[in-house]
């Protein structure tokens, strides 16, 4: 008898395909994602969207700058005119024609780089962190690990890039503590000079760099030192506003994942209804199978818009999420209108296309997962830069335009004038979806 129920078990496993495939190809689809993006973490394999500023415009700036162009596996330097472009987007203002380390701020907030290096007009190595500090333009919240990588990079480049200022400056240290040298010493060093300044890159003229030394017991703490900028708080600052919580960065992530699986869970309802005979009864009503989906559509767009906004408000109440301000409530209002409106027709779509409250369990728990890993949900997207493949996928999941709204919202305060592309997509999505739906859902009728 036990045989013969593990057989019966394993027939009803085996007549359900869509079950049998969830079973055994969700666990690998699962795998290969989360193998891929944290794979790609542990390889280095991060490309880091860079642009410097040479203010210095001497040799060894050059031969720094020239170096981070040269870290291919590291960075990724957009051409100037393509930046450009990217700033002289308002007809209202006159075009730039030049970067400078203010745009490089309003690239980094607008999201078009990742960091904004600016090489001071004084910039020179130092043992004792006397040159002008280097700045970096970075949204520290946004992308955590970038800004914390640049320091150690620039220590390395000024390393390997200023042989000749290094052992200049090591020379003098010891005249200075251990008296001058001999001809014979001094003879040798200016041939050892020579040859490291042969060694240079092109265009490179030796002795031109400078080297600074201060007291000697401050300590050695690099031969370059950063100031990180955090582009928030520059703005906050202007706005004489406290620096906004980092929740404001987060919180869209997981509203969105929620939201798709309750407008996935109230779709079980139809087929609940399917299952119990009543859907027959009213497709045969005078409401028939398009007033069915409207109306089911509706309930289901306002279920998941007052879901969204409880979970803001909780955020704004106890987080200190910024939701009051009056561009910022117009802004949420908007978005999570056209949000709520494109889940639940997705959530709609999922429920047509099942055939059991079991499938549907199954299929969208597996797709609500997949899209909220690629899209930024569980994993932030800056992550997914360091594979292509992945970011490019990531472009294709409902999450990823979602949050992308949110976070022009309320993490770089634009207004929907200023961003209407990913509304314009959740838009079309939503349309798609419930069109999609509509078809689908037609099997209702002839069954």
């Amino acid at each position: 008898m036990i045989r013969t129920a593990i057989r019966a078990s394993w027939l009803n496993l085996k007549r359900d395909r869509l079950a049998l495939v969830l079973t055994f190809v969700v666990p690998i689809i699962f795998f290969t994602v989360f193998a891929t993006i944290f794979s790609s973490m542990s390889s280095g394999g991060s490309k880091v969207k860079i642009f410097v500023v040479d203010e210095a415009q001497n040799s060894f700036s050059t031969r720094i700058h020239k170096a981070l162009e040269k870290d291919k596996e590291t960075f990724v330097f957009p051409s100037e005119k393509y930046l450009l472009n990217k700033l002289n987007t308002n007809p209202n203002e006159p075009d730039e024609t030049e970067l400078t380390a203010k745009n490089l701020e309003k690239l980094v907030s607008d999201g078009h780089i990742t960091l904004g290096v600016v090489l001071p007009q004084d910039f020179k190595i130092s043992f004792q962190n006397a040159s002008e500090k280097v700045k970096v333009f970075a949204d520290t919240k946004a992308n955590p690990i970038a800004y914390q990588m640049i320091n150690g990079i620039l220590q390395k480049v000024a390393m390997t890039h200023a042989p000749g200022a290094m052992f200049g400056q090591g020379i003098k240290m010891l005249e200075q503590f251990g008296g001058e040298l001999t001809k014979q010493q001094s003879k040798l060093v200016e041939n050892l000079s020579k040859q490291l300044a042969s060694n240079n890159e092109k265009g490179s003229k030796p002795g031109n760099e400078t080297v600074e030394a201060t007291k000697s017991d401050a300590g050695f703490r690099g031969l370059v030192t950063t100031e990180i900028l955090d582009v928030r708080e520059q703005a906050d600052q202007r706005r004489g506003r406290k620096n906004r919580a980092a929740v404001s960065f987060y919180a869209s992530g997981i509203a969105v994942m929620f939201l798709l699986f309750s407008m996935t869970s109230a779709a079980s309802s139809i087929l609940e209804e399917e299952e119990m005979g009543t859907l027959e009864r009213v497709l045969d009503s005078k409401l028939g199978l398009n007033g069915f989906l409207l109306s089911h559509w509706l309930f289901t767009a306002a279920l998941g818009f007052v879901q969204i906004f409880v979970m803001f408000a909780w955020g704004a109440i106890g987080f200190g999420l910024d939701l009051w301000s009056t561009d910022h409530l117009i802004g949420f209002t908007i978005v999570t209108a056209v949000t709520s409106a494109a889940a639940a027709s997705f959530g709609l779509l999922l429920g047509s296309i099942c055939h059991t409250r079991a499938q549907l369990n199954g299929l969208s728990t597996t797709v609500v997962l997949v899209m909220s890993a690629l899209g930024g949900s569980m994993i932030p997207r800056f992550f997914m830069k360091q594979n292509a493949t992945m970011e490019l996928v990531g472009n294709f999941t409902f999450n990823a335009w979602a949050i992308d709204a949110y976070e022009n919202i309320f993490w770089k305060d634009k207004t929907i004038s200023e961003s209407p592309l990913q509304l314009i997509v959740m838009a079309t999505m939503a349309v798609v979806f419930l069109s999609l739906a509509w078809l689908f859902a037609q099997r209702w009728k002839r069954n």
